[in-house]
């Protein structure tokens, strides 16, 4: 299970959507669970409802089928209740569930999912030593339906660890050498043609941001870009130069 598409949908700065674009090196992932068991609140409307300007934040929120992005993983957030929280963590929200047969099985599903995304998480950005509760920072109880199942999730995480970081096998005879890629242009915002094309297919294969490959290079794909760039340590600026290009193999 696991490996839920993940959508960029990225707060604009400022204290009314709980983004105050401060940058930060984060060392821990915070779980917490969203406190909202209706029916709908799925990742999608939890978007919704920060975008409402709320005044608080948090990076990603996790559902039965997919993984909303609200904030850059080195920008902080308003989630744990503590200045030390905010300052050093990324803040993963699980949706809840009506307690249904179906909502219990939703909610199993998110709560894969979101194992698996901090596996992820873990494996990508070396910075990161530890997985808290938002109970450890503030004291709240939360996430109040993982917390009496927090070592199974805890165990999750590191099982999907082992299978992101298990070193494949080596092949039988040497792997041909693929032909050099083409070199590819300097793109950005407004830009269009077969190289936005080439750049949103790449994004979508290797960084699982769910944008439509068009060969507009409108704000999902800016978004998706400056994602990206954050996850590579490279300077987050939206354009895709010659570094960009290389991280996606490219030249």
């Amino acid at each position: 299970m696991g490996a839920a598409p993940l959508t960029v949908r990225l707060l604009p700065k400022g204290r009314k959507h709980g983004r105050p674009g401060y940058k930060m090196t984060a060392t821990s992932v915070t779980v917490h669970d969203t406190a909202n068991a209706k029916a709908g609140a799925d990742a999608e409307a939890h978007a919704k409802y920060l975008e409402g300007g709320r005044g608080l934040s948090w990076h990603f929120t996790v559902d039965a089928d997919s993984i909303v992005q609200h904030l850059p993983i080195d920008e902080q957030g308003w989630h744990t209740g503590t200045n030390a929280g905010n300052t050093t963590s990324i803040g993963v929200e699980v949706c809840e569930y009506p307690d249904t047969p179906d909502g219990r099985a939703r909610r199993a599903r998110a709560e894969d999912n979101a194992a698996w995304f901090v596996a992820r998480l873990l494996h990508e950005n070396k910075s990161l030593a530890r997985v808290v509760t938002h109970k450890s920072w503030s004291g709240k109880n939360c996430p109040r339906v993982l917390l009496p199942r927090w070592d199974g999730f805890l165990a999750a995480v590191a099982r999907y660890q082992g299978e992101t970081s298990a070193a494949p096998k080596p092949p039988a005879k040497p792997a041909p050498r693929p032909a050099p890629r083409p070199r590819m242009p300097l793109v950005r915002r407004g830009s269009r043609g077969n190289a936005v094309r080439t750049l949103q297919t790449e994004l979508r294969r290797q960084g699982g941001y769910m944008i439509e490959v068009d060969g507009v290079f409108g704000k999902e794909t800016r978004a998706a870009v400056r994602a990206w760039q954050g996850r590579k340590g490279i300077r987050v600026d939206g354009v895709v130069g010659t570094i960009t290009w290389g991280t996606l193999g490219y030249r």
